[in-house]
């Protein structure tokens, strides 16, 4: 924590937990041997650490309650440094003024894919051309023949969500030949978001029948400005220099370059090296999205009291009761969740406009490397894709920014690749680095 926060651990040493009992409280004497330091599983690195500090202070004295004692304030106050600077980095502190509503604005004019807002209005009748629509959009379309990646998505009978040209293909799981049924056989019937749903038009989907339209008439490009920048600029700063970026003319010229492109101007002082920043913005910047799709109907965990309200959790019908447990002669812990015959309203955080549009804009940034690549993809998954460069091709361009891709080989290339199916695969690239995903 001290490191990733950027402050110094006063109190260097070590404490031997595994010496911790009853019978070593009142201990005064020759110190814990390593093996109650928990060497077995320290890296090579900290072992490297831990070896000449244990032959210095083993030559001393160990008073285990003085040790103690030092070791539990020293990591509260850890805990109280880190807590403090981790909230710092969420808060800005600013001076109160008052304003009219007009000078309210946003700070940046950067913006980001298209996403509603609003209520949307709810089309049964008297349908107009998908391309006025902006929303939900509910209908049955004939998949084209000959098209190498499906567009929409597909929910099965057995509940799977698959990318297929015909349903009935896909549920019976034909894969020995050519699909040979008619449009009705192939049909495709669903909800789907609007922007996915034109680009299946563009590629050949053909309307069948549409059924029911959420239409959105307001929407914006700028809702998460503000979000993505704070987080984006964190992520960036504790990714550290580019590699090109050595001397200072170089450096300048990056946080130029990702003002001009991005819109965040970041701080000199604050680029450096630091994992564990950075992957908590990365966090911050990737969990947002699903929080809005996030499931409400989740197990809980309640303590009750009254046998009235313990027999209605058991036996009303409304809870489904994972585990219980008598905890005292008028307490028990029940853990539990809503049955499916109970309607339980959407939590406060739960948007599944934004959730589905988020989603179906990935999908068609994907699909658009997809256009590109044709046969020459050997696998992709939801943000990455493996493919074929022959000589004299080019592969696709790389980036530095929000959205651009990036080659995780660091300049290598794979040169042997086998997959099972989804998230099943190994490689070994030309400089004889082996990885694999099962």
């Amino acid at each position: 924590m001290p490191k990733a926060l950027g402050f110094t651990d006063k109190t260097k040493g070590y404490f031997p937990h595994k010496f911790s009992s009853e019978i070593h409280l009142n201990y005064v004497g020759p110190y814990p041997v390593p093996s109650d330091y928990g060497v077995d599983r320290m890296t090579v690195r900290e072992r490297e650490e831990f070896d000449p500090w244990y032959n210095e202070v083993s030559r001393g004295t160990f008073d285990f309650k003085k040790e103690a004692s030092l070791y539990c304030k020293n990591d509260v106050d850890i805990l109280t440094q880190g807590s403090l600077k981790f909230r710092d980095q969420f808060l800005v502190q600013c001076d109160m003024r008052g304003v009219t509503f007009g000078e309210l604005h946003y700070k940046s004019e950067k913006r980001y894919l298209l996403l509603p807002l609003g209520h949307p209005v709810i089309i049964y009748k008297d349908f107009e051309d998908p391309h006025s629509y902006y929303g939900f959009i509910r209908a049955t379309v004939y998949p084209p023949r000959g098209l190498l990646f499906p567009v929409l998505p597909h929910k099965s009978e057995g509940g799977k969500l698959l990318f297929t040209l015909c349903r009935t293909c896909a549920e019976t799981n034909n894969e020995g030949g050519p699909c040979e049924h008619d449009d009705e056989g192939r049909a495709l019937t669903g909800v789907w978001v609007t922007v996915e749903f034109i680009k299946a038009l563009e590629v050949g989907y053909r309307v069948g029948k549409i059924t029911e339209v959420w239409h959105f008439d307001k929407s914006s490009d700028t809702v998460f400005t503000d979000y993505i920048h704070t987080f984006l600029k964190g992520k960036q700063e504790a990714s550290g220099y580019p590699a090109e970026a050595t001397d200072r003319e170089s450096r300048e010229k990056y946080i130029r370059d990702y003002q001009e492109h991005q819109g965040i101007l970041l701080d000199a002082g604050k680029i450096e090296t630091n994992p564990v920043k950075r992957q908590v913005a990365k966090l911050c910047l990737n969990s947002l999205w699903g929080k809005f799709a996030q499931r409400d109907n989740l197990f809980k965990t309640t303590i009750v009291s009254d046998p009235k309200e313990f027999f209605s959790y058991m036996f009303s019908g409304k809870y489904k009761v994972e585990y219980f447990s008598v905890l005292h002669s008028n307490r028990a812990l029940i853990r539990w969740k809503y049955t499916d015959r109970y309607v339980q309203p959407p939590g406060k955080q739960s948007n599944v406009f934004i959730a589905a549009f988020t989603t179906a804009h990935a999908r068609l940034k994907l699909y658009s490397y997809l256009e590109k690549l044709q046969d020459r993809v050997f696998y992709i998954d939801t943000d990455s894709l493996i493919y074929l460069v022959k000589e004299g091709e080019k592969p696709l361009e790389l980036g530095n920014y929000l959205g651009d891709l990036t080659d995780e080989l660091d300049g290598d290339s794979i040169q042997e690749f086998a997959a099972a199916g989804p998230k099943s695969y190994a490689y070994q690239t030309r400089n004889k680095k082996k990885s694999s995903c099962v």
